[in-house]
């Protein structure tokens, strides 16, 4: 009953209302998953909280360690240095002759196992130092007055006599080293730098003391430490799970890791200090890295820092602590906790309650899921019921029992059900003999409208094509203008340009001729001759000659291009050569074959055969072949789109023109690319009036339309064509010899 179909007329908010079974459940799930929701935030807050003072605590107790060890590491090389220094001071160590250091540094380097060397150097350049290599063997280096200042190395026994003879070089001066340059510009203890170990892998550094007799300089004491040891004590240092202890200079040159890693690399078998930021460690790169982009030059770090950061994807606790003594040392300890390794226990307790959560969660949804279904079926029956009565079932009643209110509401349901009844069946005769009349109504509508539309089409074909034709009437008439008034100009240039150049070789022999008999001419005369360079100017005239006779040639040959293409003087049929036609449409369209910078050179391939002269309407058929053509560029143009020139030089761009006899009463001619080709969507609409895929601005989509109509029914032949994805498409043009033979053809078949 049509009266019933204003139930789909209801406003869009009834569309985009909620079940209520959804709102009797939504506001109470709401209120305890935001309890839940916020007791996890606040936990996992708290935790966090807890997790940063930890971590600082626990890096704070590293680093006092780090400082303790290194202070109680680096106070004994100056001890040593103040212990050599009080033997000189009681004659107990001579300066003038390192020779009688040997036993005592011996014995000094067994009692301090932790020492590298220890030696001295004075201003006469004597040189001694003991040390132990990385076997622990003690290893004697000496250049004195006796070996006239030669450095050599010794083996030393268990006795700390002198044992083979390990290595020896000349020129050696110990003024010029490191170690004793820091001493005498500080004037006082200090240490060298930290600098690779001339024979181990290893870092080294020098503790530095001058030695003054009488106020003069007379020699510098060394005691050496080997920096690994250093990392030797940081490595058992535990720092969370996963945690780093690091020790770089202010530069950011590393001193010494917890990490498997050495603060060194082997270059061209020589040992290389490296800096922070080339760790081959994953973490203390990542550390590096932050403290340089944080402080831009670790200079700016003066007290301790502490710094929450993500390194490696994930947040860590980085602190970092000054440590300086007074001789000149000035380093920073890193220490890197991730917090990983503190928050595993409590997001752990965070997901339990949550699990406990979401189960509390979990069961009074389904208690709240049941308690509405409890209220909400009676009403589900009484929506029911409605859209019954809405499809037109007016008989539909409901009863509904266990809930006082909507008993009533089903009581009232039920009366207006009856009422409704009453009503529809009054107006359904009524609703039906109007329906009949407005269907009839409509189908008449419905013919006048296709016939109309049918109409117009047709109409709307028959004008674009006449005002295309006027178009291509008009392009005719003006290229043919064109060419008549270049024509003009061009032949009396071309006519006149042959006397030009007697004219110009009579006067040039008259000159020559002049020059051979008058030796003796004005010197004025001979200095504008000299300028002008008679013989240049006789010999480059006659070259421009030649070329402003080819270009009139050549402006000649595209004025009949242009002729031959319009044919106003054969709008009429009339046997033509379409090779001529053919010909003279490449020569307009040569600017469109050209390279350009996006794609090179189209080549066109003239495979002609032998063809009679064609009786047909000889400007039209250009027309068709101007369209065939352009085709056949864009579609080449738009393979390359997605191709640099270098790829499209790879592939050779070609037209392919074929023309043959078939039939003896008919021609073939056949233009083929080897462009982007024709989808197979769009090959059944190809020749429909507007139809193209060019961009708006660049094409009508009447060119295949136009050509088509000129071939079938002007011509009375065939516009066939094959096209393969991705390969090319090529066109067939099918056109009888004799027009007025075959428009008779046709006229017997049409009868």
């Amino acid at each position: 009953m049509p009266v019933l179909s204003r139930s789909n007329q209801l406003p869009n908010r009834a569309k985009q209302s909620l079940p209520l079974q959804i709102l009797l459940i939504g506001p109470f799930v709401l209120q305890i998953f935001t309890a839940v929701g916020l007791t996890g935030y606040l936990s996992l807050q708290n935790g966090q909280k807890a997790v940063i003072e930890v971590a600082g605590q626990l890096q704070t107790e590293i680093a006092s360690r780090v400082t303790e060890n290194l202070q109680n590491y680096l106070q004994i090389p100056a001890q040593i240095n103040q212990i050599n220094q009080q033997a000189i001071a009681a004659n107990w160590l001579p300066t003038t002759s390192v020779e009688k250091w040997q036993n005592h540094l011996w014995q000094q380097v067994n009692t301090f196992s932790k020492i590298g060397a220890i030696g001295i150097g004075t201003e006469k350049g004597e040189f001694i130092t003991v040390g132990k290599n990385e076997a622990g063997v003690a290893v004697l280096n000496i250049a004195s007055q006796s070996n006239n200042f030669a450095y050599e190395q010794y083996e030393l026994n268990e006795r700390g006599d002198r044992g083979q003879l390990l290595k020896k070089s000349e020129n050696f001066d110990t003024r010029s080293r490191p170690p004793y340059k820091v001493a005498v510009k500080a004037g006082k203890a200090a240490w060298s730098e930290v600098f690779p170990h001339i024979t181990d892998p290893m870092l080294v550094m020098t503790a530095v003391l001058p030695i003054q007799q009488q106020g003069k300089l007379v020699g510098v004491l060394q005691t050496r430490l080997n920096l690994p040891l250093v990392g030797e004590f940081l490595k058992p240092l535990k720092v969370g799970t996963t945690g780093q202890v690091f020790i770089v200079e202010r530069s950011g040159t590393l001193i010494a890791t917890s990490a498997n890693e050495q603060p060194f690399r082997q270059q061209d078998q020589k040992t290389v200090k490296i800096s922070v930021l080339e760790s081959q460690n994953s973490l203390t790169l990542a550390s590096g890295k932050q403290l340089f982009s944080t402080y831009g030059t670790l200079d700016r770090i003066t007290t301790t820092q502490q710094l929450n950061c993500t390194l490696n994807g994930s947040r860590h606790f980085v602190q970092i602590t000054p440590f300086a003594d007074d001789k000149g040392l000035d380093w920073l300890i890193v220490v890197v906790v991730p917090e990983s390794d503190f928050m595993a226990q409590i997001e752990a307790n965070t997901r339990t309650t949550l699990y406990l959560c979401l189960a509390a969660l979990g069961i009074a949804t389904l208690l709240g899921f049941y308690t509405s279904r409890w209220i909400t079926r009676p009403i589900l029956k009484l929506q029911q019921a409605s859209q019954a009565i809405a499809a037109g079932d007016l008989d539909r009643t409901v009863q509904i029992t266990g809930i006082h209110e909507l008993e009533g509401l089903a009581r009232s349901f039920n009366h207006m059900a009856i009422q409704l009844k009453t009503s529809f069946t009054a107006l359904e005769t009524s609703n039906l003999e109007l329906e009949e009349r407005v269907l009839e109504r409509t189908q008449t509508l419905s013919q006048t409208n296709t016939q109309l539309s049918t109409t117009l089409g047709e109409l709307h074909r028959t004008q674009t094509q006449m005002v295309h034709s006027e178009k291509m009437s008009a392009l005719g008439q003006l290229v043919a203008g064109i060419a008549h008034e270049i024509n003009n100009p061009v032949n009396f240039i071309h006519g006149n340009l042959p006397h030009v150049h007697q004219y110009v070789k009579d006067m040039t022999h008259l000159v020559q001729g002049y020059q051979q008999h008058v030796s003796d001419a004005p010197l004025s005369l001979q200095q504008l001759v000299k300028e002008i360079d008679f013989e240049f100017v006789t010999e480059d005239l006659t070259k421009i000659l030649k070329s402003m006779q080819v270009g009139t040639e050549r402006i000649q040959q595209i004025v009949l291009s242009l002729r031959n293409f319009s044919r106003l003087d054969e709008s009429e049929l009339k046997a033509v050569d379409l090779h001529e036609g053919i010909d003279s449409t490449l020569l307009i369209m040569q600017h469109r074959l050209k390279s350009t910078v996006d794609r090179p050179a189209i080549q066109v391939i003239k495979d002609y055969g032998t063809l009679p002269m064609v009786e047909c309407y000889a400007g039209a058929l250009n027309q068709v072949f101007m369209n065939l053509l352009t085709n056949a560029i864009d579609a080449l143009e738009e393979s390359k789109q997605n191709q640099t020139f270098t790829d499209t030089e790879k592939i050779s761009d070609h037209i392919i023109i074929h023309t043959e006899l078939i039939n003896t009463d008919a021609v073939r001619i056949t233009i083929t690319d080897n462009g982007i080709g024709i989808p197979t969507e769009r090959r059944s609409r190809i020749f429909d009036p507007f139809f193209t895929t060019k961009p708006i601005g660049q094409g009508t989509g009447l060119g295949l339309s136009v050509s088509y109509q000129i071939i079938t029914e002007q011509h009375h032949g065939q516009l066939s064509y094959d096209s393969t994805p991705g390969k090319g498409t090529k066109f067939a043009i099918e056109i009888p010899i004799n027009q007025t033979s075959a428009a008779v053809d046709e006229l017997q078949n049409y009868r």
